[in-house]
């Protein structure tokens, strides 16, 4: 009526927050005070209230019904023993985690989650020193009867309930046959409370748990090597994911000589096959060159030369003598007609370390394939112009071994049983006559004989020749 003399909001009073600009603000409240213990707030009775004074736990007015605790023998992580589970504020964590573990559906944590009532959908299942606090505070005003369960288990196939007849905690096993009470509960804010802006996105990188209110500012994850200084750094990665993986700086290039297989950034160091033979042969030749005492491979040998033909043996015969009774014995050479033809080895012995070797065969040799049997034993050979073949990188400098050519050879290790090429003998009939053996070439005949008959052939000129198969022919002209 018109004529009603009081304000109709003085009769009906409506705690909440009246303050416009706070998180919580509640336009239909006319009355800004704080709830007490017990009071009817937020959806439920308010049964607990932290020590800021701006947090507080409501449970429902009313029970939600009887069912079973569901996936019995079933351990839930972080749920077992006498641990943070069974604490007030773990009852919204254990409830998620049951429900997480249990594929069962209508069992006491997922009647809670489902639950929705006067405005708010946001209950769980409370833990046993929740529902502890629930019987201390309100009690004898809840409507509670009987046992309850809670979100809190003891082992697997345990979990904890509490009696409200009695007051007291207890152990009842988690069978899909035990139905038992459900009441619960949620988390209230109490008088205003201030409007902090942020990422509320728990899935978000940058999640802010103290925010009440989402700003749009939430940032996905990605995840990715976040050290600056690692081999795989992601600008775009906010979440390191402990895949980062150290510089290893080296030549990356696998055709190089200095290629290194570990290494994952390239320096600029890589050296090709050819670059290196070449810097060691100058370093080879440089050594040669510059050796401690002073004395070059040009003074040794010269006086090598000046040495040899200077020496006179204690026989009184010297070099000279040597080299002309060589020529002789070489013009009296007959090589009697129709011999058997064989050949014979001489092979080389080549010590460790260095080698002066020289050249006999008649027929050129490719470098590579004539020292081929030994490579693996080879360092380095050079020909007198200091070019050099190495074995251990296919590298040459030079192409073939030369018939009178002097080569100098480094061994790694001792090699008796090497020869570039047989050497021909020829076996005389007669026991009392000396072997002789020649090498690869072709020979001019001083002389022949046939059954004692000397210089059958005085008017032309004969030629013997022996070919790297072994095989001796001769040629008359």
């Amino acid at each position: 009526s018109d004529s009603w003399p009081y304000d109709w909001s003085d009769l009906c009073s409506i705690n909440g927050c009246m303050d416009s600009t706070a998180f919580n603000y509640n336009p239909g409240a006319n009355t800004q005070t704080s709830p007490s213990i017990g009071d009817v707030y937020q959806g439920g009775y308010l049964f607990y209230i932290d020590e800021t004074g701006e947090n507080g736990l409501v449970a429902a007015m009313e029970d939600i019904g009887e069912y079973n605790s569901g996936c019995f023998n079933t351990e839930m992580p972080g749920l077992v023993g006498w641990g943070p589970g069974m604490d007030i504020g773990s009852g919204y964590q254990n409830t998620l985690d049951i429900v997480a573990g249990c594929s069962e559906t209508l069992i006491a944590a997922s009647v809670t989650l489902d639950y929705d009532t006067l405005g708010y959908d946001d209950w769980y299942l409370p833990s046993i020193y929740e529902l502890q606090e629930m019987y201390n505070a309100i009690g004898d005003i809840g409507g509670f009867d009987g046992e309850y369960w809670s979100s809190s288990d003891l082992q697997a196939d345990i979990v904890r309930v509490f009696n409200f007849d009695t007051g007291e905690q207890g152990n009842n096993y988690n069978s899909n046959h035990q139905y038992k009470n459900v009441r619960a509960i949620r988390l209230a804010t109490i008088g205003c409370v201030e409007v902090l802006e942020g990422c509320t996105e728990a899935t978000a990188f940058n999640y802010n748990a103290d925010a009440n209110t989402d700003d749009g500012s939430c940032v996905a994850v990605v995840n990715g090597c976040t050290d600056v200084a690692a081999f795989n750094y992601n600008s775009e990665a906010n979440t390191d994911d402990g895949s980062c993986v150290a510089v290893v700086n080296g030549c990356t290039d696998a055709a190089a000589s200095n290629y290194n297989a570990a290494a994952n950034t390239n320096d600029g160091s890589c050296i090709s096959w050819e670059e290196f033979a070449n810097d060691l042969q100058d370093q080879l030749a440089t050594a040669m060159a510059n050796q401690e005492d002073g004395v070059s491979q040009a003074d040794v040998d010269a006086a090598y030369v000046e040495g040899a033909a200077s020496v006179t043996p204690e026989d009184g015969i010297g070099q000279a003598d040597v080299d002309a009774a060589y020529d002789e014995g070489v013009a009296s050479v007959e090589v009697p007609e129709c011999e058997e033809v064989d050949t014979q080895n001489i092979p080389l012995e080549l010590l460790q370390g260095w080698n002066m070797i020289g050249y006999t065969c008649i027929e050129s040799k490719d470098v590579v394939s004539a020292f081929s049997e030994i490579a693996d034993k080879i360092e380095i050979v050079k020909d007198a112009w200091g070019l050099a073949y190495l074995p251990a990188w296919g590298f040459s400098a030079f192409d073939n071994l030369e018939y009178g050519k002097g080569y100098q050879i480094k061994m790694n290790e001792e090699v008796t049983d090497f020869q570039f090429c047989s050497t021909v003998v020829l076996a005389s009939e007669e026991v009392s006559e000396p072997t002789m053996s020649f090498g690869y070439g072709t020979y001019y005949t001083l002389s022949w004989t046939r059954d004692g008959e000397e210089n059958i052939f005085p008017e032309l000129n004969v030629y013997m020749n022996i070919n790297s198969d072994d095989i001796l022919t001769l040629d008359v002209l």
